[in-house]
């Protein structure tokens, strides 16, 4: 046994793939205890949305342990590299800090560490340092600037016989330039990978762990493959309180990572690669697009229409809601969705969501009737909209509708109420839509 075990370590071997794929909270947690904590504030390092999320403003440390360990500087295995991808969101410190490491079995053996800092860089940009040893300064910098919002691959090589670390950014083989540091000339055993929290390293999300023996293992020589949909989602129609289902399918360089949209919107949790709603209502109609990306690029389908249709029941027609709405909205001087009273009603009409809407004093001051389009974009998508109604020169009315609007008229506006016992005339209409 002990024969079979070391000659299996001496070949090419992945020792960890972690893609975060949890559902968001504690690392430590929703891993199940494949990350434990070493240092810090425990339950501090989260997953969300697919990917670790570590800040200079927590203190928690985690590692997760390799399949194999203990690798010591005298075994058959002696050669590690370690994959990932991070995307910053916040600069880190000028002199840096590291976040990314080899580990013993110690709560503060770390060699292999990958720095992050602003020192020499350009202005708003930073850069990435290495160090083979325990030092907390780099003792090499990485010459490429890198920008906040974009993700970067770094690929990591450590020898535990004396340390020598070699770090590539955005590599597609092995013989790519490279930083390399030797300062610690010393042996180290290997049990884990580490990520760090501390003051100084800004903010990043990491994902895309990969830990082997060869440069293949984590990252192959040619270059990755994009993802490419071999099944895309399909328009359907389906009745209210039915079930459905969007499948989706792709090929390129794994991992393969799906998120589905709903009218341009991620829907959280949704990243395998069907998506099923269940007891379907009028508001989960619209368009659903899958994203797919991995470490070559991304793909997003063509919109894939639900359509939700109302039947009659066997006690007679089946019900829709009306909500009409005095927006009181004479003079407002800003009647765009930037305006607080105007996201504020767009709020309302989500959480009531009626199927038809009736709204009264919508201000012809800021271009309010126009402004009525990116009101329904944003708080109403797929609904119908008219706004043709009489104006007193201040207000007027406009009808959403989740259903076709066939016509729609004004009535009575500006006639003469002379015959009514009044001189005068009537100041505003009366406005009409049929709905489909």
């Amino acid at each position: 046994m002990l024969c079979v075990l070391l000659c299996r370590h001496a070949q090419a071997a992945v020792l960890l793939s972690e893609s975060f794929d949890y559902t968001n909270g504690p690392l430590t947690t929703v891993s199940g205890g494949a990350w434990v904590s070493h240092s810090g504030i425990a339950q501090q390092v989260e997953a969300t949305n697919g990917a670790v999320h570590l800040t200079g403003s927590e203190s928690e440390d985690v590692n997760r342990l390799l399949a194999g360990q203990p690798y010591l500087p005298g075994g058959t295995t002696h050669i590690f590299y370690a994959r990932f991808v991070a995307r910053f969101t916040a600069l880190p410190a000028p002199s840096g800090e590291w976040f990314a490491s080899f580990k013993n079995t110690s709560a503060t053996g770390f060699r292999g560490r990958v720095f992050a800092l602003t020192t020499g860089a350009t202005p708003g940009q930073f850069r990435l340092g290495l160090s083979s040893g325990d030092n907390n300064a780099p003792t090499v910098t990485n010459q490429t600037d890198l920008a906040l919002h974009t993700p970067f691959t770094v690929v990591l090589r450590f020898a535990n016989t004396n340390s020598a670390t070699t770090l590539w950014l955005n590599p597609s083989s092995e013989n790519d330039p490279a930083l390399t540091t030797t300062e610690a000339a010393a042996a180290f055993t290997v049990v884990a990978v580490g990520l760090r929290q501390a003051a100084g390293i800004g903010t990043l999300t990491l994902d895309d762990l990969v830990v082997g023996t060869t440069f293949a293992d984590v990252l192959s020589g040619s270059s990755p493959v994009a993802p490419f949909l071999s099944t895309a989602p399909q328009s359907q129609m389906m009745a209210r309180g039915s079930n459905v289902t969007f499948a989706a399918a792709a090929t390129g360089t794994a991992p393969l990572r799906f998120q589905w949209l709903f009218n341009g919107a991620a829907i959280p949790g949704a990243t395998n690669t069907s998506l099923s709603l269940t007891n379907l209502s009028l508001a989960q109609q619209g368009d659903y697009r899958v994203a797919v990306t991995n470490l070559a690029g991304a793909t997003t389908s063509a919109p894939a229409a639900l359509t939700v249709t109302v039947t009659a029941s066997t006690n007679g027609p089946a019900a829709c809601t009306l909500l009409s709405y005095n927006t009181k909205g004479n003079s407002v001087s800003d009647w765009s969705t930037n305006s607080p009273q105007v996201q504020a009603i767009g709020r309302q009409v989500q959480f009531l969501d009626p199927d038809i809407i009736t709204f009264q004093e919508i201000p012809n001051t800021n271009n309010g009737m126009s402004q009525m389009t990116n009101f329904v974009a944003m708080f109403r998508p797929g609904f119908f909209l008219v706004t043709n109604s009489g104006s007193d020169n201040f207000i007027r009315s406009v009808i959403l509708s989740r259903f076709p609007i066939t016509r729609s008229t004004k009535r009575l506006d500006g006639v003469s109420l002379n015959g009514f016992g009044y001189s005068g005339f009537f100041t505003r209409d009366v406005f009409e839509a049929e709905i489909a």
